[in-house]
């Protein structure tokens, strides 16, 4: 789907749904052109909100991060004489001088038209530019060596019309039952156009690989920039499947934590002797034969987040058509062991670090909910979460570690194989690749049995190995 559309009414998510496939695709070289429209809001009496009046929109270059103004209302301090659409006068010279920049070759190959471009939007405002219509004819010409992923106005004819009605553009009706879940599958299509064209790479004037996001472009989007990991040989193609054998996780342990966690599994939970006590942040996870890839990958991107504490505090159970999940809840805690806010949630980060490099894992249109599973059960009536709650006695443990699992079969047992242990530079003993098969059974105990040797531990096997009694 070389060219690819988003349409619906306005309001609907459209540059919201640009923006996080950006996000996710951002670690990857996949070279990126275009921009994104933003609306502005006045900031009379406090910062900008969904209350706030608007009064125009602004495009954003995503490469370079430049903005520019493309419309304002009547009567605003900012307007310039111009055109009129509804109740914006648009500022057309203004526009082109951002869009048709963004939208250049400067750093393609010769051809003048590699790579993925971001058109947002393609409506009315824009449509009087007739340079911008023209540059955007070219680039919806079919083509394998480009991605153009566009929104589009839901009404309008002209190039509006024309762009829907191309034999080989993919169209997307955004609502709010597909939207969360459109940005992994944009990715995803992307990299998988983006790995069988071979359009990544090519070097830019400035010398910087066209790949790779600038801090401009992070800032602009609202994102933090993140490390390019160059791994020989590009990415494989097994990195963009996923297998049910396999899960990152992360494995708590501190003094009693395992101790309650499998007293209520040892009753409750029929995964016991498959699964150690554990929250997935990606399950299923890629296969097993990429998680050397993976921790080139990944090893960079946890330098930046740090070992924190997590309270085991509160009791919840999800249901879905009469089976239920009873759970505890991890909630962060900063270094006075007050609730982190979920904008400073180092579990979340972690899930979006995996995402942004794995993003077929993600749980399409679910937010992530860290959970660790105490136990399943069946029937129209889930069970009495104040009763479990009054019988849990709250705890704390230390997060040090990102796990990645692996079993042979569906039935068997998860092993430890690689061991990725957070806020710490590469080093042997900060990546560890391990072999520890997980021994549970129905009763509270839990064990791990060292693949090299057979023996058999109490410790969990995460880099130091800390022991949980201690």
């Amino acid at each position: 789907m070389p060219l690819t559309l988003l349409t619906g009414p306005p309001g609907c998510g459209k540059t919201h749904i640009i923006e996080r496939t950006l996000a996710i695709l951002q670690d990857r070289s996949v070279a990126t052109k275009g921009f994104i429209t933003r609306e502005v809001r006045n900031q009379v009496g406090g910062p900008s909100t969904a209350s706030a009046r608007r009064i125009g929109f602004d495009i954003v270059d995503v490469k370079s991060g430049s903005t520019g103004v493309l419309a304002r209302v009547k009567g605003h301090a900012d307007v310039k004489p111009g055109p009129v659409i509804g109740k914006y006068v648009v500022n057309v010279s203004e526009f082109e001088g951002v869009a048709l920049a963004s939208l250049s070759a400067a750093c393609a190959s010769a051809n003048n038209t590699t790579g993925l471009y971001i058109v947002d939007e393609i409506g009315r405002m824009e449509l009087l530019s007739t340079a911008f219509c023209t540059r955007v004819r070219e680039l919806s010409a079919p083509s394998d060596e480009r991605f153009v992923l566009a929104t589009v106005a839901a009404k309008g004819d002209g190039l509006i019309e024309d762009c829907k009605g191309m034999s080989h553009a993919t169209i997307h009706h955004v609502t709010t039952e597909n939207r969360d879940a459109l940005p992994q599958t944009l990715a995803a299509g992307i990299l998988k156009w983006n790995r069988l064209s071979g359009a990544t790479g090519g070097v830019c004037p400035t010398g910087k690989p066209t790949g790779v996001k600038t801090d401009a472009m992070a800032g602009a989007m609202g994102h933090h920039p993140l490390t390019v990991t160059e791994v020989p040989g590009g990415r494989p193609a097994m990195a963009d499947e996923t297998d049910t054998k396999t899960a990152c996780c992360v494995i708590p342990y501190g003094k009693g934590v395992w101790d309650q966690i499998q007293h209520f599994r040892s009753v409750h939970d029929k995964q016991i002797i498959r699964w150690p006590p554990h929250c997935n942040l990606l399950f299923p996870f890629i296969p097993q034969e990429m998680f050397p890839y993976a921790m080139q990958v990944l090893q960079p991107q946890m330098l930046h987040i740090k070992p924190f504490t997590v309270a085991l505090r509160t009791i919840g159970v999800f249901s879905r058509k009469g089976s239920h999940t009873l759970h505890v809840t991890p909630q962060t805690l900063d270094t006075s062991g007050h609730p982190r806010p979920p904008d400073n949630d180092p579990l979340q980060e972690l899930y979006r670090v995996l995402v942004r490099a794995f993003p077929q894992c993600a749980k399409r249109g679910r937010p992530f909910c860290p959970h660790i599973t105490l136990g399943q059960f069946q029937g129209k009536t889930p069970p009495d979460v104040a009763e479990f709650q009054r019988t849990w006695t709250p705890l704390q443990c230390r997060v040090t570690h990102v796990h990645m699992l692996a079993r042979r079969a569906f039935d068997d047992p998860f092993h430890i194989h690689h061991a990725l242990q957070l806020g710490v530079a590469h080093t042997e003993s900060a990546d560890k690749c391990v072999d520890f098969m997980y021994v549970g059974n129905d009763s509270a105990a839990c064990t791990w049995r060292c693949g090299a040797t057979g023996d058999v531990t109490h410790v969990v096997p995460i880099g130091g190995s800390v022991d949980l009694d201690s």
